[in-house]
């Protein structure tokens, strides 16, 4: 079995500044948010947040 999160993929994670950028998380988070309406949500893997955080202070 090949292992697709070894020490090439760590090194790089999030070296692609792009995938922070609003127009990439802010459709993510308003659906995610219509998802759960007001209630909870759990995110597995959070690794740097960039889709957690946003939940917690996103306003829609």
């Amino acid at each position: 079995m090949k292992n697709y999160f070894g020490k090439e993929i760590a090194s790089q994670y999030d070296s692609d500044l792009s995938i922070m950028d609003p127009n990439v998380v802010d459709p993510i988070v308003h659906f995610l948010q219509g998802l759960v309406k007001n209630g909870s949500a759990l995110e597995f893997g959070i690794r740097t947040g960039r889709i957690a955080l946003p939940l917690i202070f996103h306003q829609i």
